[in-house]
């Protein structure tokens, strides 16, 4: 503690002189508001027990007693709570951990009472007594239920002022001033950061990193993830470029208001909190978190049509509500919407169990209706496209048409499983599909993009009797052309995944019969979001098939 004081004579800690004093009143105190208060009271005795955090003239304010006592209380918190926490959490024995908290105790309690004394030269000598005091003030007023009136508790500095020349005591002075209405750490009072780092939606082309609020338990059935990876959709980039208005259409009738919207539906993390009605997970778990969020109980959901929960499930997350671009998510119904992340399954397959396999399977292979021998054309080699690809091919098609306008891509698809790849950007898609099927088409035709364009082939390439599956989110109208269509005897399907295949999957590709690992092409670190977004939006300059974030 004698480092606190300058070792200089008639000079404090900023190096100005001090001035003369020979009449102690008029010595002057310095706050952290640079209030000067004069110091009147004389006192006889320096070792009157006070309590008091330090500021004085003889050094430089805001930077010595009062902050160090602080500083070394909050160590001695946080080594008592982290050996308490540690033996809770089982990560340390109690044998080991109770020496730690054994001798933190004391000194948590002996830190606060600390008395501290120092010269500036030989003629003034500073002691410090104390640094914390809290201190309820009377007002002599009473309250309407006749209790008295208390000012809040304030912090006070006490110093206790000798001056002395040839061994005489010229003066003392013993004084109070308020520093503010602060406390000291206190284990039970320390509260940890409530705000996250959170990709955010504020409209068409308005997405950014924010600061948001840590999500909390709402209903008794959510779950709080501390999310570790996820990924970003063609969905996500269709919101931001303004294809779903209904999102703040939605927010603003519920609440009057737009606070934005979170973006994400996909990932994988580690369950942080579970509200009181979760039964099958517990905090710690490791999970894949599903894109469709279900009750299990409503009409729609007792008929596997998890994406139109009535209990307010069903696609939410990233759209209705915030999503898995966050360091933290809210996800409902976690007993029905979330899946045991499986030790010796790689995490980036296990991010697109969230929705890219799913969807591929159950909205194009499924309904598609896929079966032995057949011919299918999937028009689009994005993510998505490619989940349907490489599910298809469980139920052996004799041919697998992949039609996309990026070379890169196609390419990749070959590599996946495609038998014949269609640049509709150098030929003619149809053209080329009908010379492939010798003129007869394909009996599925599966629409994996949502634009005008690849729906108009689909509708072109299917045979009679096929099957038309429209995978991708249209944001715009499209030309229905019945009266070429009304003869042939299609089935034409569309709709959102349910993931009612998703534990099907999670085993296939446990086992090793998905390659999907080798869509993850880039990777990014979650401070790094916003490039990787760039990136995944030029995705024919980036080959860019599927960007992963890392938390």
């Amino acid at each position: 503690m004698m480092g606190l004081f300058s070792s200089k004579p008639n000079k404090n800690a900023e190096g100005k002189e001090l001035h003369d004093i020979s009449n102690a009143k008029d010595l002057k105190f310095h706050c952290d508001d640079n209030i000067e208060r004069l110091l009147t009271e004389p006192v006889d005795h320096p070792s009157t027990t006070k309590k008091a955090a330090s500021d004085f003239p003889l050094f430089k304010a805001s930077h010595t007693v009062d902050y160090l006592m602080m500083a070394l209380n909050l160590v001695v918190s946080i080594v008592m709570i982290g050996s308490v926490f540690l033996a809770y959490s089982q990560k340390l024995e109690w044998k080991d951990a109770k020496p730690l908290f054994m001798v933190t105790v004391p000194l948590y309690v002996f830190v606060p009472n600390f008395t501290a004394s120092g010269k500036q030269n030989e003629n003034e000598t500073l002691r410090i007594l104390s640094p914390y005091h809290n201190k309820a003030v009377l007002t002599g007023k009473k309250a309407p239920n006749g209790r008295p009136i208390l000012n809040p508790p304030t912090y006070e500095i006490l110093v206790h002022y000798t001056r002395t020349a040839q061994g005489r005591t010229l003066a003392k002075r013993e004084g109070r001033i308020p520093i503010g209405h602060f406390a000291p750490i206190h284990p039970m009072q320390v509260r940890w950061n409530s705000t996250m780092k959170a990709m955010t939606y504020r409209g068409p082309h308005k997405v950014a990193v924010e600061d948001r609020p840590k999500p909390k338990i709402i209903d008794p059935t959510d779950a709080i993830i501390r999310m570790t990876k996820a990924t970003i959709c063609g969905t996500d980039l269709g919101i931001w470029k303004g294809k779903n208005p209904e999102i703040e259409e939605t927010a603003r009738e519920k609440t009057g208001e737009w606070n934005g919207r979170i973006l994400g539906h996909e990932g994988i993390g580690i369950v942080d909190e579970v509200g009181p009605a979760v039964r099958h997970f517990k905090k710690g778990d490791k999970v894949i978190i599903s894109c469709v969020s279900r009750c299990g109980s409503c009409e729609n959901c007792q008929k596997q049509l998890y994406s139109h929960c009535l209990n307010g499930g069903g696609w939410i997350m990233g759209y209705m509500i915030d999503g898995t671009h966050a360091e933290y998510v809210r996800t409902p119904f976690a007993d029905n919407s979330l899946y045991v992340l499986p030790d010796n399954l790689n995490t980036d397959v296990a991010v697109f169990l969230s929705d890219v396999l799913p969807t591929g399977h159950e909205m194009g292979v499924k309904y598609g209706d896929v079966k032995p021998g057949d011919s299918i054309a999937v028009v689009g080699a994005g993510p998505v496209g490619m989940g349907a690809m490489l599910t298809a091919q469980f139920y052996s098609p004799s041919t697998i048409i992949c039609i996309d306008l990026d070379q890169n891509r196609l390419e990749f698809a070959k590599e996946m499983g495609a038998t014949h790849i269609v640049n509709s950007s150098t030929e003619d898609a149809v053209a080329k599909v009908m010379e492939i099927t010798q003129g007869r088409g394909v009996d599925c035709a599966i629409e994996a993009v949502g634009v005008p364009a690849t729906w108009d082939v689909c509708q072109q390439i299917v045979t009679a009797g096929g099957h038309l599956a429209n995978v991708g989110v249209h944001g715009q109208k499209v030309d229905f052309e019945l009266q070429k269509l009304w003869i042939q005897n299609l089935t034409i399907t569309t709709g959102l995944v349910n993931a009612n295949t998703t534990a099907m999957l999670l085993k296939a590709c446990e086992t090793g019969k998905l390659p999907m690992e080798r869509l993850a092409t880039h990777h990014f670190k979650f401070g790094e979001i916003e490039k990787a977004y760039d990136v995944f939006k030029h995705a024919s300059d980036t080959k860019a098939m599927k960007v992963i974030i890392e938390f």
